[in-house]
């Protein structure tokens, strides 16, 4: 293993040294010039890597816009300007890959070879012993065969090193995710909702919402909605229905005001036992791509047969399911994508009321 490698290089050294000090002096200072090379190469390498990394998200981002969006690439005629902006990403895509496999093939034979300076470094050290008669050729000899037991084990290591690079770089992309400060924060002594049997108590008092910067989306905002009560939010594009609704699972918080769901201040529930009693029904409707069934029971998986068949009653589902070529095992595709909006749209109802909601909320969802 790589341990063993290192451990191995350490001993040799040690010898070498040991046998004499030029020796190890020149062993010693072509092989730490070739790790530091192979350093400097592997950062480059991994920065090249990191850009081929970043191109190929832009080349797979296109395509998966274009068949999603399919439908309105055609009706707006956007074909060609697809073609080229798909045959971009991918050029670029080409030419950073080119480029990192130049540099590997190109460089690193010449890192690797660096390690074989010492061999005519020691020939000409033993020579010059030899000739002042202070070494001898067995000495020679001894030292060569030590630095040959690590010459074919050294690549492994400069391997590893390389990898070990490109997995920095590779990993700083998912860390600059897992690093990001969370936005809603969970209370520090969370409370627990009191159990109820059916809707609950929503009250919003003096509720504000703005970035500061902009005029406020909400000012304001005060309402009631009592249990079993219902209430609808009319309004012209933007004027802030969405970022109402969006308030009570605590996609984000308001800038002022209170939210309470059966008495209780939302930020001092944690936000899964929050999620898990709102119902949300998109304006996008978007399903997974598996079974009627597992869409409808993906909120409450423990749900049987019997509850997903209701639920889909409810949400006016049930017939055209029944209409399907496997009923409620039929696989509806990526995003749904075999189904028409109407269909999706009452699934994702039926989703909504199959997790036995304090509060279900229609975001635009008409």
């Amino acid at each position: 293993g790589y341990l063993e490698v290192g451990l191995l290089l350490v001993v040799v050294l040690a010898v070498v040294f040991w046998t004499h000090w030029t020796y190890g002096l020149a062993v010693g200072l072509t092989f730490g010039a070739g790790m530091s090379a192979c350093i400097l190469a592997g950062r480059r390498i991994a920065s090249m890597d990191r850009g081929v990394s970043d191109t190929y998200d832009d080349v797979t981002t296109t395509l998966q816009e274009n068949v999603a969006g399919a439908r309105v690439v055609r009706a707006f005629g956007r074909e060609t300007h697809e073609v080229r902006r798909f045959g971009g990403h991918m050029d670029r895509y080409t030419r950073k890959w080119a480029a990192l496999e130049r540099f590997w093939t190109g460089v690193m034979p010449g890192v690797n070879h660096l390690y074989h300076l010492c061999l005519p470094l020691i020939l000409l050290l033993g020579t010059r012993r030899i000739g002042a008669g202070e070494g001898s050729i067995g000495e020679v000899t001894a030292v060569l065969l030590y630095v040959r037991t690590i010459h074919h084990r050294i690549r492994p290591l400069t391997r590893l090193v390389i990898l070990g690079q490109q997995a920095t770089a590779s990993a700083s992309r998912v860390f600059e995710v897992l690093d990001r400060q969370e936005l809603i924060p969970e209370p520090t002594a969370p409370k627990q909702l009191p159990p109820v049997e059916g809707a609950g108590d929503v009250v919003l008092e003096d509720v504000h919402v703005g970035d500061g910067e902009t005029a406020p989306v909400l000012r304001g905002v005060s309402l009631h909605v009592p249990p079993g009560g219902s209430l609808g939010l009319l309004g012209p594009t933007g004027s802030g229905k969405s970022s109402l609704v969006q308030l009570l699972p605590r996609f984000y918080d308001p800038n002022g005001g209170v939210i309470r769901l059966d008495g209780i201040d939302l930020q001092d529930l944690r936000i899964e036992d929050l999620r898990a009693t709102v119902g949300l029904v998109f304006q996008e409707p978007f399903l997974f791509s598996g079974t009627v069934a597992q869409n409808i029971a993906y909120g409450n998986p423990s749900i049987g047969q019997e509850r997903i068949e209701e639920c889909a009653r409810l949400a006016a589902a049930h017939a055209f399911v029944q209409d399907l070529p496997d009923g409620y095992e039929t696989i509806v595709g990526e995003r749904g994508v075999s189904l028409s909006g109407g269909q999706r749209q009452r699934l994702t109802i039926a989703r909504a009321l199959a997790m036995d909601p304090r509060v279900l909320i229609f975001d635009d969802a008409t």
